[in-house]
């Protein structure tokens, strides 16, 4: 009597062959998931062996970890927000696992949830961002946060002679914000 717990397959693969061993790839599995294989040996009469004796395959599927491919980077004035586009089902889940770094005064790390933002950064720098999965570097890269407004300018003088005037001054600290 052929073992019951593989009538409900949710994948069905039928190979002709006639070689005592064989390859065949199964494509479009989930994930980072757990999943059993089992091989059923038919007869040339069509009858299927009984399956008693078949041996069973236990494999998990793997997941990409993520990189600057899975993720949006949006820049706005000074803050640096970071996102992780959900389209790509095949990362590795929980995102948890992974946090993204930024070298800022206090060298900031934060957990990846969906969506990661540091804020009150300094106006055009390049700022090294570092993600990391269960606190080990994997992958670094620079982002430059946006120009500001300038500094502002200090020792004015005005110098008049007859009809015009000179303005002088010094520049300012920032020019770029």
């Amino acid at each position: 009597d052929q073992d019951s717990r593989w009538s409900n397959s949710t994948k069905l693969i039928s190979i002709t062959t006639f070689s005592p061993s064989g390859t065949q790839q199964i494509d479009n599995l989930k994930p980072n998931t757990n999943y059993t294989v089992r091989v059923l040996l038919y007869a040339s009469d069509q009858r299927v062996y009984d399956g008693k004796y078949v041996p069973v395959s236990r494999r998990q599927t793997r997941c990409a970890d993520l990189d600057q491919g899975y993720l949006h980077q949006i820049v706005t004035g000074k803050s640096i927000t970071v996102s992780v586009l959900h389209a790509n089902d095949d990362i590795c889940y929980p995102l948890s696992q992974f946090e993204l770094c930024i070298d800022d005064y206090w060298h900031t790390c934060r957990v990846i949830q969906n969506t990661v933002t540091f804020d009150y950064l300094d106006y055009y720098v390049n700022y090294t961002l570092t993600l990391r999965k269960n606190k080990a570097d994997m992958k670094t890269w620079t982002i430059q946060t946006d120009e500001g407004p300038p500094g502002k300018v200090q020792n004015i003088h005005a110098n008049t002679k007859n009809t015009i005037a000179e303005l002088t001054w010094d520049a300012p600290a920032k020019t770029n914000g």
